[in-house]
C-alpha cells in the first residue's frame, strides 16, 4: 500500500448499478500519470515493438542512479532456494490443466469487462460495511494488477478518521484477475488484505512508534513477505482451484532470468502459459532492473509473494491470524504485541470471520501445493555466476591509498609498544637485588611478551623491505620511461623547481612520500629498539643465573650454621621458606 499517490488526468465516473446507487464509493476511469521510479517511461512503445519484432526493449526510466540503488539491494536479489516448490506447482497446474489461461479460467472465470465488474466491486464493499471514503480507477496503464494507495496526516500525527484511500485496477488483459470470479479474490488481495491491515495497524499504539516497540519498519524484506505472502494466500482462497500459481510463476520467472536474456525468457515461461500480455508484464517487471535488458538477472523484489505464502501455509497451526491483521505486523512479532494490541478495533474481513473455516481451507491449499513435501534446494547457475565475476571484473576499482597507508602505519605502531617495555625492563634492572625475589615472574612474562614482539617486529619489517623493493621497481621503471623527455632540455642550475612544478603531482602523491621517509626513520628506531630488547634479555639470564646462585649460597649458610635448641622452631620456618623460594625459581625457569 503506498502513501500520497499524485493522479493527474481525465477521469469519467461509470455508470452505477441501481442497487448500489446509495453507496458513497466512485469508480471512475483514469490515465495514471505518475509512476513509481522504476517503472520505465516508455513502456507502451516499447511493449509494442517487442512483440511486433522480438527486440529487446530499451526501457527509460526517471533515474537510473535510483533504479540501480533499489535493484542492488539484498532484498531485490534473485533467490532460489524455493525454486523446486514453484516449478513442482506450475508442472502440477500444466499436467492437470494443460495451458495457463485453461487453470485462470478454471479457478476465476471468464474474462469480464470494467463495466461489468464494477457492480460486484460495490457489492464487495457493502458486504465488508465499508464506510470509509474510498474510490476506484480504473487505468489501462498500471504496472501491476491492482494497488491500493492513501493519502492523509502524516505518520507522526496519526488521524486515522481523516485518511482516504484509493484502488487503481488495471483493466487490460495483462490483468489475470480480470474474471468473473477472479475480480472478488483481487479484492481479497488489495482490500481484504491490505486495506484492513492498514486501517487497522493505525489505531494501533505502535502505529507512530514501530521502533519504540521493537517493531520493523514497514518497507523491510520480511514485511513485504508476510504482507503479499497472506495477500496471495487470501487471493486464491475463493477460487475453484487453490493453487498458487501466479505467486509460483512470478518466482520461477525471476530464477530463470539468471540464465535467460529478455526474449529468451519471454519464450521459456510459454511452456506454462500463452497470454503474451501477462509473459510481458512479468518479463518486464524483472528486467526493468537491468541497464541493458538483454543482460542476464533482474529484479526480484516480487518472489517475497511466493515466499511469503510459503511460509505462513507452513506454520498455520502456530499463527494467531487476529493478531497478524491487527496491523502490518510480521508472524514472528506477534508475540510482541499480543499485550499491547487494542483488539477492539480490529476489523476482519467477511471470509475470516470463521476462523476454523479459515484455517482449515489454509491447511488444504498447502496440502494442495505440495507445501507438506522437501525439495532439493538450488543454488544460482554456473552462468549467472561467471555474469557476474566477468561484470565486477571489468568494473574494476581503484586501490584506496588511505588503507593502504593506515595499514602500514598499523603495522609499525608496534615500535611505541617495544619503548614502553624497554622502559620496563631497564627500571626492572636499576632495582635492587633484595627485589628481585618479588619481581621474577614479572621478568619472566615481559622476557615472553618481549620474544613475541620480536618476532612480529621482524615480520613487519621485512613487509616493508618487500614494498621498498617493489617502490624501487616501480620507480626505475618509470625513470625509464621519463628519460626520452627529459633529454629533450638541458637543464640548469635553476631548472630544477621549474620542472618539477612542470609536473602535476597530487597532494596525496607527496603525503606519500613524505609519509614513507618518516616509516623509514621509525623503522631503524625500531631495529634499535629490538637490538635494545635483546641486550636486555640477556642481562636478564645473566641476572637469573646469579640471583640463583645466590640463593643457594644462602642456603647453605643456613643449614651450616649452629643453632640453640630455642632456635630450632626459627630454623624450621626459615628452611621452609627457602627451600619454597629457590622450588619456585626453579619452576618458573623451567
Amino acid at each position: 500500500m503506498t502513501k500520497n499517490k499524485k493522479v493527474v488526468g481525465s477521469s469519467k465516473v461509470l455508470p452505477y448499478v441501481p442497487k448500489y446507487r446509495g453507496l458513497t464509493f466512485k469508480v471512475q476511469e483514469t490515465v495514471l500519470t505518475s509512476q513509481s521510479v522504476s517503472v520505465p517511461l516508455n513502456l507502451a512503445e516499447e511493449k509494442a515493438k517487442f512483440i511486433r519484432t522480438g527486440v529487446a526493449p530499451q526501457f527509460e526510466v526517471k533515474d537510473p542512479t535510483k533504479l540501480s540503488e533499489i535493484a542492488n539491494k539484498m532484498k531485490n536479489q534473485i533467490r532460489f532456494d524455493l525454486l523446486a516448490s514453484a516449478e513442482y506447482i506450475l508442472e502440477h497446474v500444466r499436467d492437470k490443466y494443460g495451458d495457463g489461461e485453461r487453470y485462470l479460467e478454471h479457478a476465476y472465470g471468464p474474462r469480464i469487462t470494467a463495466e461489468e465488474a464494477t457492480p460486484m466491486l460495490l457489492e464487495y464493499i457493502e458486504e465488508n460495511s465499508l464506510t470509509q471514503s474510498l474510490k476506484i480507477h480504473w487505468c489501462d496503464n498500471l504496472a501491476c494488477s491492482a494497488k491500493m494507495v492513501w493519502k492523509g496526516p502524516l505518520v507522526n500525527a496519526n488521524r486515522p478518521e481523516r485518511r482516504k484511500y484509493s484502488l487503481w485496477i488495471n483493466a487490460s488483459d495483462e490483468n489475470n484477475y480480470m474474471r468473473e470470479s477472479g475480480i472478488r479474490c483481487l479484492m481479497d488481495h488489495e482490500i481484504g488484505t491490505h486495506f484492513f491491515r492498514m486501517f487497522n495497524d493505525g489505531f494501533q499504539p505502535w502505529f507512530s512508534h514501530r521502533s519504540k516497540f521493537g517493531l520493523r519498519n514497514m518497507g523491510s524484506f520480511e514485511s513485504q513477505c508476510t504482507e503479499e505472502g497472506l495477500a496471495s494466500i487470501n487471493t486464491a482462497l475463493r477460487g475453484r482451484a487453490k493453487f498458487l500459481w501466479g505467486a509460483a510463476f512470478t518466482y520461477y520467472t525471476a530464477c530463470k532470468s539468471a540464465e535467460l536474456n529478455f526474449k529468451q525468457l519471454f519464450d521459456h515461461i510459454g511452456r506454462y502459459t500463452s497470454n503474451i500480455d501477462y509473459r510481458w508484464k512479468q518479463v518486464m517487471r524483472i528486467k526493468r532492473g537491468l541497464a541493458n535488458p538483454n543482460d542476464l538477472g533482474g529484479l526480484a523484489n516480487d518472489q517475497c509473494y511466493f515466499e511469503g505464502a510459503v511460509a505462513i501455509l507452513r506454520n498455520v497451526d502456530k499463527i494467531d491470524f487476529n493478531l497478524l491483521m491487527s496491523g502490518k505486523v510480521c508472524v514472528d512479532e506477534l508475540d510482541r504485541i499480543k499485550r499491547v494490541v487494542r483488539k477492539d478495533f480490529i476489523r476482519l474481513p467477511t471470509f475470516m470471520h470463521n476462523m476454523t473455516a479459515y484455517r482449515n481451507t489454509l491447511k488444504q491449499m498447502a496440502l494442495l501445493n505440495g507445501l507438506d513435501k522437501e525439495f532439493p534446494k538450488h543454488g544460482p547457475p554456473i552462468v549467472y555466476i561467471t555474469f557476474l565475476n566477468n561484470k565486477n571484473n571489468q568494473v574494476k576499482e581503484k586501490p584506496k591509498k588511505v588503507s593502504f597507508l593506515s595499514e602500514i602505519t598499523s603495522k609499525c605502531n608496534a615500535t611505541e609498544m617495544f619503548e614502553n617495555q624497554v622502559s620496563e625492563i631497564t627500571q626492572l634492572l636499576t632495582s635492587s637485588e633484595s627485589d628481585m625475589c618479588s619481581k621474577l615472574n614479572t621478568i619472566e612474562d615481559i622476557e615472553l611478551h618481549t620474544k613475541i614482539h620480536m618476532k612480529e617486529v621482524q615480520e613487519k619489517f621485512q613487509f616493508s623491505l618487500t614494498y621498498g623493493q617493489m617502490k624501487k621497481k616501480k620507480e626505475a621503471k618509470s625513470s625509464k620511461q621519463t628519460v626520452p623527455i627529459l633529454k629533450k632540455k638541458k637543464l640548469g642550475e635553476g631548472d630544477n623547481e621549474e620542472l618539477v612544478k612542470s609536473f602535476s603531482v597530487s597532494d596525496c602523491f607527496i603525503d606519500m612520500h613524505s609519509f614513507q621517509a618518516k616509516e623509514e626513520k621509525r623503522l631503524e628506531e625500531s631495529l634499535k629498539a629490538v637490538q635494545l630488547v635483546e641486550k636486555m634479555c640477556s642481562e636478564i639470564i645473566t641476572l637469573d643465573q646469579n640471583l640463583n646462585e645466590r640463593i643457594k649460597k644462602l642456603q647453605d649458610i643456613v643449614e651450616g650454621h649452629e643453632w640453640s635448641n630455642n632456635d630450632s622452631k626459627y630454623k624450621e620456618e626459615l628452611m621452609k621458606s627457602v627451600i619454597g623460594q629457590v622450588e619456585s625459581s626453579v619452576n618458573q625457569t623451567e
